[in-house]
């Protein structure tokens, strides 16, 4: 997956429009997906290998190529995953009623993963 963020859109998907939006970082990661075929009350997603890169040197065709190098010194290899548990509700009324998995504490208690509230990988 390859994102684009601008200085305007504040870490929005953006395209290129009339109001000449600067493109400057590129973030680059491998997503892997968990969701019952048969449910979609639960989905996890957990991205890996994320790369953050200054794009501010390449042309727009350039920065939306990730087949594109960016030279060394302007990328940041984030040194972590991100795990994110997604689960839906009927009622906005039901959130307060919404459990993770066991396996998620488990994992929490066992020190794999931490809980991170309002972290963006897009640096917004």
């Amino acid at each position: 997956n390859v994102e684009i963020h601008n200085k305007e859109n504040k870490g929005k998907k953006s395209k290129k429009d009339k109001r000449k939006l600067e493109h400057t970082l590129r973030t680059e990661y491998r997503r892997t997906v968990y969701q019952d075929s048969k449910d979609s009350s639960l989905r996890i997603t957990f991205d890996e290998d994320i790369s953050l890169k200054d794009i501010t040197k390449l042309s727009w065709e350039d920065a939306l190529d990730p087949t594109v190098p960016v030279a060394t010194g302007n990328t940041f290899c984030f040194p972590l995953g991100i795990l994110e548990v997604k689960l839906s509700f009927e009622k906005f009324d039901d959130i307060d009623y919404l459990e993770l998995p066991d396996w998620i504490y488990a994992m929490q208690n066992a020190g794999f993963i931490i809980q991170v509230d309002k972290f963006s990988k897009y640096c917004t």
